[in-house]
Formats: C-alpha cells, sequence, structure tokens
C-alpha cells in the first residue's frame, strides 16, 4: 500500500461589516485625535472597536484603543479594502480579543499602516486564536515597513503573534518585522511567538507498505504540520481531528477512528478498496491521503 499526501488551506471570507464604535463604509478621511475607542462588541462581526471597508483613509494621533471585542477578525481595528491607516503620537491598542484573528489589528487586502514621524504604536494585552497582536491577508504593495512598535503581553492561543496568510497575494512576511525599532515583551503563543503562518507542510512518509487488512495499523501512521518558519504547528489533544473515507474530490463517506497525539495510524481500520482518506486538524489544514493498495 502506498500513501499519497496532499496538503491545502481553507481561508475563509472576512468581508462582515457588523462592527462594533465606528464603521468607514467606502472612501472616507476621518482623523482621531486625544480619543479613547473602548469597550464596543461586534459580537457576530469584524472590528470591535473600528472597521474600514473600502478605500478609507485614517489618521490616527495620540488614540486609545481598548477594551474592544468581535466574534470574528480584528478585536480592535478591522482594515480592509484597500484602506489605509496613519499613526501619529503615542497611539495604544490594548486588551481587545477577537474570536478567530487579529486581536489587535486585522488587516485584509490592504497596505501596510505608517508610523508618522516619532510616532509609536502599543500593542498590548490582546487576544485572539491566531495572531494575537496583528494578522494579516493579501498585504497590498507599498513603501512602508513596520516600525517603532512594542508587542507586550499578547495572546495568540492557537499561534503566531502576528500571523499572516501565506497564499498567490502575499508570499513574504510584513516587511519590517525583523527591524531594531520592533520590541517583543512576554508574549505567550504555542508557536510564532513572534511570527506565525497556517500549516504550509505536512512531514510524514510518502510511503507505508502493510501485509495486514482489517486491524491497526502497526507501526502507525506518524505527521507532523510545519508553518513557513518550519516551525511545528502542536497538537495537544484540543486540536479537532476530524476524518473519513471516500471519494478523492470530496473525501466523504464513513467515518474512521483516529487515536494518539500526531498520529493518524492506532485506531485506525484499513480495509481493501478504500482509497481515501480525509483529515480536517485545526482551523484551516485539511489533508487528503490517497491509500493504494498493493
Amino acid at each position: 500500500m502506498s500513501i499519497c499526501v496532499v496538503l491545502w488551506s481553507v481561508y475563509f471570507n472576512y468581508y462582515i461589516f457588523i462592527t462594533g464604535s465606528l464603521l468607514l463604509e467606502q472612501n472616507n478621511n476621518v482623523t482621531l485625535s486625544n480619543t479613547v475607542v473602548g469597550g464596543s462588541k461586534a459580537s457576530a462581526g469584524t472590528g470591535g472597536g473600528i472597521t474600514l471597508t473600502v478605500g478609507n483613509h485614517l489618521y490616527l494621533k495620540d488614540v486609545n484603543i481598548s477594551g474592544n471585542m468581535c466574534g470574528s477578525i480584528g478585536g480592535g481595528i478591522m482594515v480592509q479594502g484597500a484602506s489605509y491607516v496613519e499613526f501619529a503620537g503615542r497611539c495604544i491598542i490594548a486588551n481587545n480579543r477577537a474570536l478567530y484573528a487579529g486581536g489587535g489589528v486585522a488587516s485584509v487586502n490592504s497596505p501596510l499602516w505608517s508610523v508618522l514621524g516619532n510616532g509609536s504604536v502599543l500593542l498590548d494585552g490582546n487576544e485572539a486564536s491566531t495572531g494575537g497582536a496583528l494578522f494579516y491577508k493579501g498585504l497590498l504593495e507599498s513603501d512602508q515597513e513596520l516600525h517603532n512598535v512594542t508587542f507586550s503581553n499578547n495572546t495568540a492561543t492557537v499561534g503566531g503573534i502576528i500571523y499572516w496568510l501565506y497564499d498567490s497575494s502575499m508570499t513574504e512576511e510584513p516587511p519590517g518585522v525583523r527591524s531594531s525599532s520592533i520590541v517583543w515583551i512576554d508574549n505567550v503563543a504555542p508557536y510564532g511567538l513572534q511570527l506565525g503562518t497556517q500549516a504550509m507542510e505536512l512531514i510524514g512518509p510518502s510511503s507505508y507498505e502493510v501485509t495486514v487488512y482489517g486491524t491497526e495499523l502497526s507501526p502507525p501512521l506518524t505527521f507532523h504540520l510545519q508553518d513557513y518558519y518550519g516551525e511545528r504547528l502542536p497538537l495537544d489533544g484540543t486540536t479537532a481531528v476530524i476524518a473519513a473515507v471516500g471519494s478523492y474530490i470530496e473525501c466523504n463517506g464513513e467515518p474512521a477512528s483516529l487515536a494518539g497525539e500526531n498520529m493518524f495510524g492506532n485506531g485506525v481500520v484499513m480495509v481493501r478498496n478504500i482509497y481515501h482518506m480525509f483529515v480536517v486538524i485545526g482551523y484551516y489544514t485539511r489533508i487528503c491521503l490517497s491509500v493504494l493498495s498493493s
């Protein structure tokens, strides 16, 4: 029996406009100075504090965005649709929460923000599953780089204090993240203590031979996932794992059982004429194992 492994990622559509305190829908030019945006909720949407949808410009000077939450991405600020943010003075983005990604700020299909002059940004105590502080998808080209940013006490429960999605629109990490003006203090993440991505590679055997059918595989098939930086994505027993067997395209059918941390094998009974096993691990990663009987 040989094993063919295909790994791909599943992305969500983030264009959800239910927001918290401030919603800039299209082509607005707004300045906030010496302002607090705090305590807002977008329970079923994006941008707990502020959402920019299409073609907006937001200038923030000495602004505190804190204590906001959302049920999707962008606990403090959600930036999308080629919208642009400028920071000046001392800006604080603190103690915001997003259920999925970007506890502090989420940016989708927009350019990198700019920090003007001697301004600075503090991202402190924000939390999300991925991108405890920042989340990027489809970063648009610009001449800006991250600088004068402090990341402290942020938490990513799955991974990545800065989390970016690798795809055809974003093949490199956000520019400037290695700058000496970027400070990291006491952040927490299972992987990607500074930067992380979705699973990029499945590490495991390319072939497997077995002579016994209708029983558990021994030795078990063992795999692990790693991201763009080669960091191993932990499966700690709380990560969702689902398996089924069926057609190659849809990979659905009868349920197959799994047992063991980071393992496919013990508890999986292989039967003749089962050609494909479909596995979902965690939030984004789908794996389809093609099993060909020898």
